[in-house]
């Protein structure tokens, strides 16, 4: 959602032009949270099944669920954009196409991503998920958590030499180098994950105070424009005090809209872009180059209840059903 009101307003410029630098930042900052997130929560759900090294069997099952879970709506969403490009005769190519059905574009194979923009972190997850098993496997022998810890570090090390302590592109880290953000976000959400217990003495005040604290940390990093890499001990903190769903922040997560949030995030971040870019041509139309902020907030209200609407008919109606197809199948083949 932060990403979706960031992204919102960065084509706001007339209104919001004196918060740009926050605005262009805010989006990056909330891609590396859900890095580590991801390793974080992967680490949490399979990391015990990889104890012994990958089988074929094992890693087929596991690269199909994560299939499922993220190239169809990929691929619904690339096919409406790449409609869009050509009907407004921006067509990109059939080189950008493949690379992006592929999910392969942030691999260093781009200079610019096109089409459905946010979709270059789904290209970075891709990657990283064929990558777990062996990092999981890894991580759970003896001293493998220190290990995906100095790996990580040694990556932040290499981002901070190149983008001088700034995550976002292209004026932190180039298109071609973004893959070096998951490749340091995600293991350290891994390492995280096998130390979860690290905070389970603390007191509920205590955790809700670092919650607190870490988000405060994180709001005057963007908002002063500090070097983003201060928000990710930030991030770890909060994400070691929130895994139990205690202190404040855990208890609001843990039901409400924050989690239905949570449960259609994936469609969130995948829509968001083409109801924008297709709005924003209509927005024009309607009231030409006048901008007010209130109108600004108008439009913004509707762009939020249409995307929240359609990643809710995507969850119900695409992505569960195709998810529970595969379960089904391959509790058959066991």
């Amino acid at each position: 959602m932060v990403v979706l009101i960031a992204h919102y307003f960065i084509l706001v410029q007339p209104s919001f032009a004196g918060y740009q630098p926050q605005l262009n930042r805010a989006p990056h900052v909330a891609v590396d949270f859900f890095f580590m997130l991801s390793g974080f929560i992967l680490f949490k759900v399979y990391g015990a099944g990889f104890t012994r090294a990958p089988e074929a069997g094992h890693l087929r099952a596991f690269y199909l669920r994560r299939f499922i879970r993220i190239w169809p709506l990929h691929a619904v969403t690339l096919a409406f954009m790449v409609a869009f490009a050509i009907y407004q005769g921006q067509d990109g190519g059939l080189r950008d196409i493949v690379l992006n059905l592929l999910l392969i574009d942030a691999w260093g194979l781009s200079d610019t991503f096109v089409y459905n923009v946010p979709s270059w972190s789904i290209s970075c997850e891709a990657a990283a998920y064929l990558l777990f098993p062996f990092a999981a496997h890894l991580a759970l022998k003896r001293g493998g958590t220190a290990g995906l810890v100095v790996f990580s570090l040694a990556i932040y090390a290499v981002l901070i030499a190149v983008g001088a302590g700034r995550l976002d592109q292209p004026d932190g880290i180039p298109e071609r180098l973004v893959i070096l953000r998951i490749l340091a976000a995600f293991p350290l959400g891994m390492a995280l994950a096998a130390r979860s217990d690290l905070f389970d003495g603390v007191p509920e005040a205590g955790l809700s105070l670092m919650q607190g604290l870490c988000i405060v940390v994180v709001i005057v990093v963007v908002g002063l424009e500090w070097p983003d890499v201060l928000v990710i001990p930030a991030f770890a903190v909060l994400m070691l005090a929130t895994t139990a769903d205690r202190g404040l922040v855990g208890r609001m997560a843990r039901g409400g809209a924050l989690h239905r949030a949570g449960e259609i995030s994936y469609g969130i971040y995948m829509i968001h872009w083409p109801v924008i870019m297709c709005l924003f041509p209509l927005r024009y139309r309607l009231t030409g180059d006048s901008s007010s902020t209130a109108l600004e907030l108008v439009y913004l209200v509707a762009v939020l209840v249409i995307v929240w609407g359609l990643s809710v008919l995507s969850y119900a109606r695409f992505e569960m059903p195709l998810r529970a197809a595969v379960r089904t199948g391959q509790g058959r083949r066991a």
